[in-house]
């Protein structure tokens, strides 16, 4: 209990003490809130991660990827 309770105050002021990633610091525009949300849709690095991302999920576990159905009313 005692480690777990260790771990736990470390992760806790590491996150604490993290600085933000400024990943994308001079490029293009950071207009506010709807550019924050534009910005991963709009980026083809991060379009191209994403679809990354789905392919590894459906190769990884193939069973519990989700196919349309027909309808039922058919």
């Amino acid at each position: 209990m005692r480690h777990a309770i260790l771990k736990l105050g470390a992760a806790a002021s590491l996150a604490v003490l993290a600085s933000p990633a400024l990943a994308h610091v001079g490029a293009g525009h950071a207009d506010g809130f709807a550019a924050g949300i534009a910005h991963p849709l709009m980026g083809l690095d991060h379009l191209l991660a994403m679809a990354a991302v789905g392919v590894w999920s459906a190769v990884a576990m193939p069973s519990r990827v989700l196919v349309a159905q027909q309808p039922s009313w058919r």
